[in-house]
C-alpha cells in the first residue's frame, strides 16, 4: 500500500481482501476518520476487520480465527512484539506516527512467516520525507504525541518521536446500577519513544535503523461493597524496548538479498494484594498478596534473498537464528532458559498460467534444546475463475516454540507466562490449517466469503496446587472452524463496509471432569462490525457499530447465568484545514455513544467466597483531539 496522504480530494483506501488465502492489508492512516483515541489507532482499525475478535475489547493481543492468547506473532519493523496495548486500553504500545501498512495474516500463510500457531499482523513503519524537514503535534484526552522528521542529505531521513500521558487518575464505574460502592480507579504514566532512521544507495540498496521503547507504570485500584468489601490493588510495571537493523542488497544478475538483525524484550514486575472483609463476621476475613516477575526477550538474524523472477515462476530462499530468553518468579519459580533454534524455508512462486498460480513452500526448524528436525510444509494456490472473481485455497503446518501458557489460581483466576518448549515441560505446539476464500471486486465494490478450520495439538496450562507451592501442568488441543463474509462499496468519495463472523472453538484438556471438547473462553459464535466514512472534504463522519453474541466468561455477570451480548456503537466528527506552511486536524469521537454494559475477555478477579469484581469494558467516552503538521 502507498503512504497514506491528505489532499483536497483525498480518495480513502480502506483495506484490500481477498488477493490472498488469510490476507487482509489494512491501511492504518483510515484509522484517523474512525471514532477512537488517537492513542490507540491500530486497534480501532483491526477491531473492524472480519476474523479479529473485537467484542471483549482485548487491547494487548489480538484474537485471529479462534487463535488464543499468544498465538499471534505481532511485527514492527522487523521487531516481535509481546505486548501490543497498555494498562489503559485506549493507549496502545505503537506510536500511530510511526505506523503506515498492516498486514493481518489470519491464516494459511506461507513459509515466509513462522514461528506461531496462530495468526501474523506485521505493521511496516513510514520511512519519512527526504526532502524537508517537518513535524507533528498532536493533543487527546490521553496524551501528548509529538513528532520530528529531518532530511540527512539527499536520499536519507531521521525521525524522532515521543508520547507521554497526562498523570492524573480516573475512574470507571463498573456498575452505573448498583446503589452500593462499586468502583475501578487506574493511575497510569505512559511513555515512549520511537527512532527511525532510513536511506536508500545509488545502487538501488535500502536500509533502516528502527528503536522503540514503551514504559508503563499503572495502580489498579478495585473496591465493591454489597454487605461484604472486596478490594484489590495492584502495582504494575511494564517495560518494552526492541529495535532492529535492515539492509537491502540489489545484485545485478542474482535478485535482491535482506538481512535484518533485531532485538525485543518485554520485562513485567506486579504486586497484587487482595482483601475480603465479611460484614456478618460468617466468614474469616483474609488478606493475601503476591509478587510477579515476568520476562521475554527475542534476538533473531534473518536473511532472505529474492531470486530473479522468470516468467514462469520465482524463488525465495530464508535462514534465520532465533535466541528467546524467559523468567517467570512468583511464589513458585519456573525455569529461566536461554533457547537458541536455526530455522530455514524455500518458497516457490509458480505462475501454471494466466488465471492459476500455485505458491508450494517448506520451512525448517531446529531448536538446539531438542535437537530435533520440525518440517513444516505450506501451500497456496490462486485460481482467477474470471476478470473480476478469485478462488484462494491454502494449508499447512505451523509449530510454536514460544508459548504464552495460562496459570490459573486455586480461584480461578488467570495470570499468563511465556514459556519456551522443551518437549518435556512444555511441548510444542502443532497447529494445522486449512483456508479457503473466494473474493468479487468490481465498480469500487468488494464481496468476500471466507472459510477456515484450524487445529492446535500440544496445548499447556498451569493450576496452582492448594496443597503445596507447586504448578500442576495439564496439557490439551483445541479445534476453530468458520466463515467470514465481507463487504465494501466506495460511493462517490464516501466508503462503507460490513464484515461479519460465524465461527466455534472448542478446546479439551486432560483435567476436564467429562473428557469432551467445550467451549473455548474467547469463543463467540457470532460476530457483526458495521463502518461507514463520510468524505464532505474538509469535513469526515464517521460511525462504527459491533455487535457480538457474547463470551462464556460474562455468564457469571448475569442473574440469569445467560450470556450478554456485546454491542458498541461509536460515532465521530472531524475537520481538517490545510494552509501554505501547517496542516490543522480537530476532532470529537464519542465511543459507546448508548453506554451499553460490555465485560471484558479475562479481566475480572475472584475472591475466596466466590465472589468475583471485575472492570467494565468501556462505558460512555467522548474524546477531543487536535493535530498539527508543519
Amino acid at each position: 500500500l502507498e503512504e497514506f496522504i491528505i489532499e483536497s480530494k483525498a480518495e480513502i483506501e480502506i483495506a484490500h481482501i481477498g488477493k490472498q488465502p488469510g490476507l487482509a492489508k489494512v491501511n492504518s492512516k483510515v484509522a484517523s476518520f474512525l471514532p477512537g483515541s488517537r492513542a490507540n489507532t491500530l486497534l480501532n482499525i483491526l477491531r473492524l476487520q472480519p476474523g479479529i475478535l473485537a467484542a471483549g475489547e482485548q487491547s494487548n493481543d489480538y484474537l485471529v480465527w479462534g487463535s488464543s492468547k499468544g498465538q499471534t506473532k505481532i511485527i514492527f519493523d522487523g521487531i516481535t512484539l509481546f505486548n501490543t496495548g497498555s494498562a489503559n486500553d485506549n493507549i496502545g504500545a505503537i506510536n500511530p506516527f510511526i505506523v503506515k501498512d498492516v498486514e493481518i495474516y489470519k491464516g494459511g500463510y506461507n513459509v515466509h512467516l513462522g514461528d506461531r500457531a496462530g495468526g501474523v499482523v506485521n505493521i511496516t513503519g513510514v520511512t519519512g520525507n527526504n526532502d524537508k524537514n517537518g513535524a507533528q503535534l498532536s493533543i487527546d484526552n490521553q496524551l501528548v504525541n509529538t513528532a520530528v522528521n529531518f532530511s540527512v542529505g539527499k536520499k536519507n531521513t531521521l525521525q524522532l518521536m515521543f508520547r507521554k500521558s497526562y498523570e492524573d487518575v480516573f475512574e470507571v464505574n463498573n456498575d452505573n446500577k448498583s446503589k452500593k460502592e462499586n468502583s475501578f480507579t487506574i493511575d497510569q504514566q505512559f511513555t515512549d519513544v520511537n527512532l527511525k532512521l532510513n536511506g536508500f544507495g545509488n545502487n538501488g540498496d535500502q536500509y533502516y535503523i528502527s528503536l522503540m521503547g514503551n514504559l508503563d507504570d499503572v495502580a489498579y485500584n478495585i473496591i465493591e461493597e454489597k454487605n461484604d468489601l472486596f478490594a484489590r490493588s495492584q502495582i504494575s510495571n511494564q517495560q518494552q524496548f526492541g529495535g532492529a537493523f535492515f539492509y537491502s542488497k540489489s545484485w545485478k544478475r542474482i535478485g535482491v538479498t535482506n538481512f535484518t538483525l533485531a532485538h525485543s524484550n518485554l520485562n513485567i514486575y506486579s504486586s497484587d494484594s487482595r482483601q475480603y472483609s465479611d460484614s456478618l463476621k460468617t466468614a474469616v476475613s483474609n488478606l493475601s498478596s503476591s509478587r510477579v516477575r515476568n520476562g521475554i526477550s527475542e534476538s533473531s538474524l534473518k536473511m532472505e534473498h529474492h531470486f530473479p523472477t522468470s516468467k514462469k515462476q520465482s524463488w525465495l530462499l530464508g535462514l534465520g537464528l532465533i535466541n528467546n530468553e524467559t523468567s517467570f518468579l512468583n511464589e513458585v519459580k519456573l525455569s529461566e532458559p536461554n533457547v537458541n533454534r536455526i530455522n530455514g524455508y524455500l518458497k516457490n512462486n509458480i505462475s501454471v498460467s494466466k488465471s492459476i498460480s500455485i505458491e508450494p513452500g517448506i520451512r525448517v526448524n531446529l531448536p538446539l534444546n531438542i535437537e530435533k528436525l520440525y518440517l513444516q510444509p505450506r501451500l497456496n494456490l490462486i485460481l482467477k475463475l474470471f476478470k473480476h472473481c478469485q478462488l484462494n485455497l491454502a494449508t499447512g503446518i505451523y509449530n510454536q516454540f514460544l508459548v504464552e501458557n495460562p496459570i490459573f489460581d486455586s480461584l480461578g483466576n488467570t495470570y499468563y507466562n511465556w514459556g519456551i518448549a522443551d518437549e518435556f515441560f512444555i511441548p510444542v505446539v502443532k497447529g494445522v490449517h486449512y483456508v479457503s476464500g473466494i473474493s468479487y471486486n468490481k465498480n469500487n465494490g468488494v464481496i468476500s466469503i471466507e472459510g477456515f478450520y484450524k487445529t492446535n495439538k500440544n496445548l499447556s496450562r498451569f493450576a496452582d496446587n492448594y496443597k503445596t507451592t507447586d504448578l500442576n501442568i495439564v496439557y490439551g488441543k483445541n479445534k476453530s472452524i468458520g466463515l467470514d463474509f465481507y463487504f465494501k462499496k466506495k460511493i462517490r468519495r464516501h466508503q462503507f463496509w460490513i464484515a461479519y463472523t460465524i465461527s466455534k472453538t472448542e478446546e479439551l484438556f486432560s483435567n476436564f471432569m467429562v473428557q469432551n471438547y467445550q467451549r473455548a473462553p474467547h469463543d463467540q459464535r457470532h460476530e457483526l462490525k458495521g463502518a461507514g466514512i463520510l468524505n464532505f472534504n474538509p469535513i469526515y463522519f464517521s460511525v462504527n457499530y459491533v455487535y457480538g453474541s457474547g463470551l462464556i466468561n460474562s455468564e457469571q455477570f448475569s442473574t440469569s447465568n445467560k450470556i450478554i451480548p456485546y454491542t458498541r456503537f461509536d460515532i465521530a466528527l472531524l475537520y481538517r484545514f490545510k494552509a501554505k506552511k501547517y496542516r490543522l486536524e480537530t476532532g470529537v469521537s464519542v465511543l459507546n455513544v448508548f453506554n451499553t454494559f460490555n465485560v471484558r475477555y479475562n479481566n475480572f478477579f475472584s475472591f475466596s467466597n466466590r465472589e468475583t469484581v471485575y472492570q467494565q469494558a468501556l462505558p460512555f467516552t467522548p474524546t477531543l483531539m487536535l493535530k498539527l503538521n508543519f
